[in-house]
Parts: C-alpha cells; structure tokens; sequence
C-alpha cells in the first residue's frame, strides 16, 4: 500500500512524497527543488525502492537514490567539471556502463566506463566534423518583465566577437506548456551564434518547470502577456548593449511560430 507520488500542492511546485494507495494520503516529503519542479522518478527492478528522479533547474539534473549510482554519478561529474555526464545503459552486474558526455556547446560522446579501472574509453563522437573551439556556451540568465516577473531565459553569444550591438535572434519554445527550455546542445543556436548572432531563448510565462503560479501567469496570455515577455528580453538585452535594437528577428516553431 505503500508507493511514491508527485504533487504540487504544498509549494505550487512538484516534489516527490510518499504515498498511501489505500488511504491516497500523502505522506513524507522525499525531495523537493527550491525553484524548480521534479518531472519524473523511478523505481528500482523491484518497484520497490526508490531509483532515482529529475528536474531541470540552468540544467538537466538526476539525483540517484540508489547508493551505488549515486557514487558512480559522483566520480563521474568529478572527473568531468562543467560537462553535463549522464549514465545511459549499463549491465545487470553494473560494472560496464555507457555515458554521454556533452554540454550546450558539444554535441556529445558517448564512452564506456569501467569502475574498477576509473577509465572512460570514447566509443562515438555525435557530429564528429564540428570543431569544439567554434561552438558557443548558452548561459542562464534572468531578466525582468514590465509587470515585474522574472524570466529565465538562455544566451548564447557568438564565439570572438566583442558581445556589444550584436544582431538578435529570439527563439521562443514550442508548446507553450509542457515544455520548456534546458540549455541542452542545439545545433540550431549553434548555427546561428557562428553566423554572428546572440540567441535569446527565454522561458516566457506558462513554461514547464517553474511551479504552478508561474504557470498559472501565461494562461490566457497567448499574443499578452507572453508576447512582451519576448519583447523584454529584447529590451533588456538592448540596454545592456549586447544586442543592437535596429537587427532583431524572432523565430520559431509550433507555439514558437505563433509568436513570432
């Protein structure tokens, strides 16, 4: 009678809790995010014991309650600073795992590790043909809009140039709920920030991920409210002297093509 649910009704964000199937009471808080929702959990062979969750906060993030992956995750994102590392596939015994390695600025690898040696041996390298040194870092950032909502939003500027007057490219999500974006490798802002633009992606109003009053803030804003949290992240980005308000476009697809 025991299990594990999501629920957003203590903070407007989800965390996971325990759950009581016969009574369907909540019980003990397990995890929670100080600013983000918990999207998923699992639970381990036995649908017994807790595995692991996610949630997004400037990244994609899995916190493992299993103590062996938790350990293995750990060397891991040691011996690999600033890149995102995660554990895709690995074998019953779980001494041979596959890893991708990558960021917003690399597409990618992935490697076999062996634990009791401590080595990862590069398997495949995704878009093989790209140079590393030419592709741009997407940095989280916020910025407010006119009615005082703060906006989390992802900028990419272009590799060697100075980031003052440059042309803009907003890029507005798809959606737009149930969705947002992570700051994950996009080999469309890539191509956009070698050509010379900074790339704004901004997680307007009703996006995924923030609690239920930030999503609560886009609904009945389609072409409102969403729409100026576009357009201040323009001006923001103007007044800070990055982006030149004369050379500004806004692109996008589904929801994203709506607003634009």
């Amino acid at each position: 009678d025991e299990g594990y649910a999501l629920s957003n009704k203590e903070t407007g964000r989800f965390a996971l809790y325990k759950f009581n199937y016969a009574t369907k009471q909540l019980g003990e808080k397990v995890f929670e995010s100080p600013t983000n929702d918990i999207t998923d959990f699992s639970l381990d062979r036995d649908g017994q014991a807790l595995n692991a969750l996610w949630y997004t906060d400037d990244r994609d993030r899995i916190l493992w309650f299993d103590p062996v992956m938790k350990q293995h995750q750990a060397d891991i994102d040691k011996a690999v600073g600033k890149r995102e590392a995660w554990i895709t596939s690995w074998d019953r015994e779980r001494k041979t795992f596959l890893i991708w390695l990558g960021g917003s600025n690399d597409p990618g690898a992935y490697y076999i590790y062996r634990p009791e040696n401590g080595v990862m041996n590069k398997v495949l390298k995704i878009n093989e043909k790209i140079k590393a040194k030419e592709l741009a870092e997407s940095r989280y950032v916020w910025y407010t809009a006119r009615d005082g909502l703060k906006i989390a939003a992802y900028l990419t500027l272009p590799v060697g140039r100075d980031p003052r007057k440059l042309p803009l490219v907003i890029l507005p999500h798809g959606g737009p709920y149930g969705v947002r974006d992570d700051g994950s490798y996009d080999p469309e802002v890539q191509l956009l920030a070698n050509r010379g633009y900074a790339v704004l992606q901004p997680n307007y109003r009703g996006s995924d991920g923030y609690g239920k009053g930030f999503y609560e803030q886009g609904e009945g804003q389609w072409g409102r409210q969403m729409q100026d949290d576009l357009d201040d992240g323009m001006d923001w980005l103007v007044k800070e002297g990055i982006a030149d308000s004369k050379r500004v476009c806004l692109v996008g697809a589904s929801y994203g093509g709506y607003a634009a």
